[in-house]
């Protein structure tokens, strides 16, 4: 049986359209990527990676690899000493400014924001590397770069 790619985005492979068709082996070319492919197989590594099964591993793995990083937050109103990289502070004792910003929003754009400026609010720009980030100083009427 021949087989044959449909799309080149993710190429899952299918049986050739001039081939008499067998299911079981059309199902197993698509799920697996090969016609012979061992379903007793309990080892996701021996998987075809450019397969519907081989895709699906990979997506998988990225979803476990996010969730086994974890997200370092802390709810308090007493700022931490020692965070570590990527932290984030949630102070509950902060109340919501009005007018259309809902708590601290990160606005990401080239230009500093200009409507709803208030104290503590964050602008991360656009087209900066690294992404340069930015709190608003009320007593300053400024833009204070962070870090």
């Amino acid at each position: 049986m021949a087989a044959e790619d449909i799309g080149s985005l993710y190429p899952t492979k299918i049986p050739g359209y001039s081939d008499a068709a067998d299911i079981q082996a059309a199902l197993r070319l698509y799920h697996y990527g090969d016609t012979t492919y061992d379903i007793s197989n309990t080892n996701p590594e021996n998987l075809e990676p450019n397969s519907v099964a081989g895709s699906f591993k990979t997506l998988s793995d990225r979803v476990t690899d996010v969730e086994n990083a974890g997200i370092p937050v802390s709810v308090s109103e007493t700022e931490p000493t020692s965070p570590v990289d990527g932290f984030i502070w949630v102070n509950p004792a902060v109340s919501v400014v009005t007018g259309g910003v809902f708590g601290n929003v990160i606005d990401y754009s080239v230009n500093a924001p200009v409507t709803y400026v208030v104290e503590g609010r964050l602008w991360a720009k656009k087209g900066t590397s690294p992404v340069e980030l930015y709190v608003y100083n009320g007593t300053t009427s400024e833009w204070d770069r962070i870090g």
